[in-house]
This record gives structure tokens, sequence and C-alpha cells, in this order.
């Protein structure tokens, strides 16, 4: 075997075994991401149970993800302070169709209990009670005001009159 043919014999073993050990390795890497899946079952069962141990250990809490709205702030205190519900907020901008899963149904669970110790809808209720107390403090409320008494001092000649 001359030379050249000794080069191209190491020059293919040695792609052959990069190769080999590249699908061994993808292989491997294929079944951890396979073993790191959760199916929509098992994200949905393990939410539940979250909420069941959280309400097992009164723990009132409905989970939420993206950015924050304005009265935000407000709306997480007057659900803890008011009916010791609490707000798990996740300010992340991207998520997964999975963690929006558990988030779903973790909230299904909560809900269920929360109407049944209060009858009437308090989220909404809370939501525009802090939508109002945002306005107020922010100085919304009273440039409003003020935008209303200026244009009740100067109406508009809506008679399509030119004069």
């Amino acid at each position: 075997m001359g030379k050249q043919s000794q080069h191209l014999l190491c020059f293919f073993t040695t792609a052959l075994f990069v190769m080999l050990l590249s699908a061994c390795t993808q292989s491997e890497s294929k079944q951890e991401l396979a073993d790191q899946v959760q199916t929509e079952t098992e994200i949905k069962q393990q939410a539940i149970t979250e909420a069941k141990e959280d309400l097992a250990n009164n723990h009132l809490a409905l989970r939420s993800r993206g950015m924050r709205f304005s009265d935000h702030d407000i709306y997480v205190k007057l659900m803890k302070d008011k009916y010791n519900i609490h707000i798990e907020h996740e300010y992340y901008c991207l998520y997964s169709n999975n963690e929006v899963l558990s988030d779903d149904t973790y909230n299904a669970v909560m809900m269920e209990e929360i109407r049944k110790q209060y009858p009437e809808d308090i989220v909404k209720k809370t939501y525009e009670e802090a939508q109002a107390i945002y306005l107020e403090e922010s100085g919304w409320v009273k440039a409003l005001e003020e935008l209303e008494q200026e244009q009740s001092d100067n109406p508009l000649d809506t008679s399509g009159d030119l004069h």
C-alpha cells in the first residue's frame, strides 16, 4: 500500500470515527430532549397537583406572565390585602406554550376555590378598583376633569353653520 493510499485510509477512518461519534452524541442529545419533554397531560397534572397543595396549605394564588400593566402593583396589593390572594407574576416577555398551559390549569383550579369563597367576580372587581386608584393617583382623573371643564366652558358649535 502506497503512502497516498495510507493517507486516504487514515482520512476515511478518521472521518468515519467522527461521524459515528457525532451520531452517538446526537442520538443521546435527542434522547435527553425526549426525556425532558412533558406531555400536555403531565403538565396539566403537575399544575393541578401544585394548586391542590397550595390550597391544602391555605394559599390562594393566581399566576400570570408577560409585561406588567401600569396598575399592577395596586392590583396585587388589593388582592392580597382584601382577599389574601397572591398574584404570582413572571415578568418575561417570552414564554412557552407549556408555561401558559401550566398557568391556565393552575388558575382554573384556584378560580374554582376563589369563586366558592367569593361568589362575586372579585378578580374583575379588584382590577377595576386598581385602575380607578391608579388613574386617581397618577393625575389622570384630574387631567380628564380639567379637559371636560374646558370643553364645557368652550363648547364647539356643532350646527355646521360657518359664521
